[in-house]
């Protein structure tokens, strides 16, 4: 707050003038303004000097002076966050060379959950009277499948649990080399555990016969709100003790049968990994722990009447019978980034706001965009279902349909949601889930302007509309968004899409986002009419997963355009990547396929085609929902994982800025092993 305002530099003038300003219509006042402006910006300022003075408060650009002043090198700068690694420098030093201190530099220097594991206590080794180590045996039980579980992974080493010891493994960490007297392993969880709250569960209809699936109809539920086999991933929990290393409960894991069956207060409850509840009249009504089974739901076996089974492997859920209301489901899924729209915090879009119109519980929400009026926005209260509006008209006014921060809804398209409005109007889609049908943005007649502006933020267009139990597309050649008129620009955000198809008079920008034609030889992007090309794309730290034919490409830039031609080649495509006006635009920093027409390009990959077999991009799933889902192995060339302009990843992930994470931590761990270890790093996903 500012010292002196305008009000208060004029109450310090003689009234003689303050009467004099009004009577001129305030010139003084105007200028005392300015004056004030001008002094709030110094106030700021000092006050930021000051704040710059302690490590919690400083500014970015103000943290590698203070980590000078500790004798810490090599601070990284924006984007990378070094608050926590100059603050914790000191407690690092105290403990230097220990398992827990290497834990917590992995996981402040990196961002994600973090364990530190010394390989050398896992090798099975005679028992010395001296040094005994009644914990570590070399024989494994093989009864214990639960312990078993861990086998490979980064709890092999549990506290109140035995070892699973191994022989020694001669090759070194870089060669999936681990067990050995010099090795520490961390391990980094790159996937993140994202809410979804009292969101319907889906209906399965399994069986062969018509009999069968009458009797399974209300009882055999999904919890992923589109119908699919998802597993389910556990809430995290901080550590209690600064020097406790990090346990299956501390890191986001996906829930095993054996495990939940095992502990099943520990993930089961109202604040737990999972719950679920039945719509009462009075509202949900949380199935006690006491009436939940953990089963293999894979051949869809019902429980005895009266018991809820519950399968976190796959996210299936059935019932002893029928419930006496919809079931609710609270769970947490997989996912390597914020894209796609989800429970998160997600920024507010800029812009003027009319009415706003609160919908929850399954509301109408053609009736509230009616309600909104000019400007207004709906906003969608809760993950529930809704029913796409029909129509959405945009005339002389912008409309946004939104989710609250905290909620991510499904909006059901039954074919096709048309939105339709004049070059004045716009519509912004934020937050949602939309499946069933495609977005079709309509012109007033063939080739005619229609709406002035598109935007979606931080949605999915699910690509074929709908999907099976197994995550297959139903209609993967159908496109997800569709813009038929000619004067519109789209801007997409975080999003994820099917193939687009768009009038070559409208244009498109995409940032951050995926499209998916569900193969690399699919068109992911094209005009509407079959004989046109589609409009002008510039993409921006973008994953394509199909061909690509465009009148021009103003701008690739740190983007995967993952695209092949098949033999033969579809009528045409001279190529998987397609554009008509080569003389405009610029691919820089870009994986374009070996064929491609385009601009010119800048340090794109791979320089020559006959590199393409040994520098090709290939994501570790292609299948929606999965936590993996378009995330490039660790072991892609360098050339893709640090091929960005900043050196960071091509693709959607781009601003995760992994790669430079890991290299910064490499050289942090260097400064903290005791004499002669060596560390090395896996990505767990």
């Amino acid at each position: 707050m500012t010292t002196y305002d305008a009000d208060r530099l004029l109450g310090l003038l003689p009234a003689v003038y303050r009467i004099r300003d009004a009577e001129q219509g305030g010139p003084l006042r105007a200028l005392l303004e300015v004056i004030a402006d001008q002094n709030a910006v110094l106030e700021e300022s000092l006050e930021q000097l000051y704040d710059d003075l302690f490590v919690e408060t400083a500014a970015p650009w103000a943290l590698p002076y203070l980590g000078d002043l500790l004798g810490v090198e090599n601070v990284p700068g924006d984007p990378l966050d070094a608050r926590a690694e100059v603050a914790n420098t000191l407690a690092w030093r105290r403990g230097k060379g220990t398992a827990h201190v290497l834990e917590r530099i992995a996981r402040d220097v990196s961002g994600v959950p973090a364990r530190a594991v010394e390989f050398f206590e896992l090798i099975a080794a005679t028992q010395h009277v001296n040094h005994p180590r009644p914990r570590n045996r070399a024989w494994v039980d093989v009864r214990d499948a639960l312990r078993l579980e861990a086998l490979g992974g980064p709890f092999e080493r549990l506290e109140g649990a035995p070892d699973l010891a191994h022989t020694a493994d001669v090759r070194r960490f870089g060669r999936r080399g681990r067990y050995n007297l010099h090795q520490v392993g961390i391990f980094l969880w790159r996937m993140g555990a994202y809410q979804l709250t009292r969101s319907p569960a889906v209906k399965s209809l399994p069986g062969q016969t018509l009999g069968e699936r009458r009797r399974l109809e209300h009882r055999c539920f999904h919890f992923h709100p589109l119908g699919i086999d998802t597993p389910l991933v556990r809430l995290p929990a901080t550590e209690e003790e600064p020097e406790q290393l990090a346990g299956p409960a501390n890191v986001p894991g996906r829930i095993s049968r054996r495990a939940m069956h095992a502990r099943p207060g520990e993930f089961y409850g109202a604040d737990a990994s999972l719950r679920v509840e039945v719509l009462m009249d009075d509202g949900p009504r949380l199935v006690p722990l006491d009436r939940v089974d953990v089963c293999d739901l894979t051949d869809w076996r019902l429980p005895r009447r009266g018991r809820v089974a519950v399968d976190p492997a796959l996210g299936r859920l059935a019932f002893g019978r029928r419930p006496d209301g919809p079931p609710l489901v609270s769970f947490y899924y997989g996912a390597a980034a914020e894209v796609g729209g989800g429970e998160y915090a997600r920024p507010a879009p800029s812009g003027d706001v009319g009415a706003l119109v609160r919908v929850t519980g399954g509301g109408a929400l053609a009736g509230a965009l009616a309600a909104a009026g000019e400007d207004g926005v709906v906003e969608i209260g809760d993950s529930g279902r809704y029913d796409a509006p029909a129509t959405l008209g945009a005339y002389g006014r912008r409309v946004t349909l939104r989710a609250v921060d905290g909620a991510r809804p499904t909006l059901w398209i039954p074919d096709r949601m048309t939105v339709r409005g004049g070059p004045d109007g716009a519509v912004t889609l934020d937050g949602l889930l939309l499946a069933g049908g495609a977005v079709v943005v309509e012109a007033a007649g063939a080739g005619a302007d229609g709406l002035g502006r598109l935007r979606l933020r931080h949605c999915t267009l699910v690509p074929g509309h709908a999907m099976d139990a197994a995550g297959v597309p139903e209609r993967p050649d159908l496109p997800s968004l569709v813009v038929e008129s000619g004067g519109t620009e789209v801007t997409v955000e975080h999003c994820i899409l099917g193939p687009v198809r768009v009038h070559a008079g409208a244009r498109v920008q995409m940032r951050s986002s995926i499209v998916d034609a569900g193969s690399e030889g699919a068109v992911a992007y094209d005009a509407v009419e079959a004989d046109a090309w589609g409009a002008p794309l510039t993409l921006r730290e973008c994953t394509v997963m199909g061909r690509v034919r465009a009148e021009s490409l103003p701008l690739v830039s740190n983007s995967l355009l993952l695209a092949r031609i098949g033999e033969p080649g579809p009528a045409g495509w001279d190529g998987p990547v397609m554009s008509r006006r080569t003389q405009e635009g610029c691919v820089r920093f870009s994986y374009v396929p070996p064929g491609s027409r385009t601009p010119r390009r800048f340090q794109c990959v791979p320089a020559r085609d006959a590199d393409d077999v040994r520098v090709r991009p290939s994501p570790m799933s292609t299948r929606y929902a999965d936590a993996a889902y378009i995330v490039l192995p660790p072991d892609t060339p360098s050339a893709i994982r640090r091929g960005a302009d900043d050196e960071s990843e091509m693709g959607v992930h781009h601003d995760l800025h992994l790669p430079r994470r890991e290299a910064h931590l490499r050289q942090r761990l260097g400064e903290y092993l005791r004499f002669g270890l060596e560390a090395g790093v896996s990505w767990i996903l």
